[in-house]
């Protein structure tokens, strides 16, 4: 084997390992995943405490919306980011006046097939 092909062969290797193969799309999705990870424990923990769990998925709503993604899918990406924050605003305003019936209605809104059609599989419910 030529060492030419085994130079070769090795850079592309270290590229892989690197992640430098890696879409610009890619590393959007993983960072919006992360967002979302991070935020559904912290809600998850506040379980017992509504106002405070609705504080942290305004927060989600908030730090998705700030993320700049990629032109390929940012059209489909802000009409998500709209639907988060007009969900958790909603999911707010129902809560506190204890609407069992708009609760459940502001739950069918999420934009979840949106984050699967977008590969945000942290952020589809």
């Amino acid at each position: 084997m030529s060492p030419r092909i085994l130079v070769a062969g090795g850079l592309v290797l270290a590229l892989a390992a690197s992640g430098c193969g890696e879409s610009e799309r890619d590393k959007f999705v993983e960072r919006a995943n992360k967002v979302c990870e991070e935020g559904s424990v912290r809600v998850k923990k506040e379980t017992n405490d509504p106002d405070e769990a609705l504080r942290i998925g305004s927060e989600i709503a908030s730090k998705l919306d700030a993320l700049e993604a990629p032109e390929e899918i940012r059209a489909d990406y802000d009409r998500f980011t709209k639907l988060q924050v007009a969900y958790w605003k909603e999911l707010t305003a129902a809560l506190k006046e204890h609407d069992s019936k708009r609760i459940a209605a502001v739950d069918e809104h999420t934009g979840d097939d949106l984050a699967k059609k977008l590969g945000l599989t942290s952020c589809d419910g």
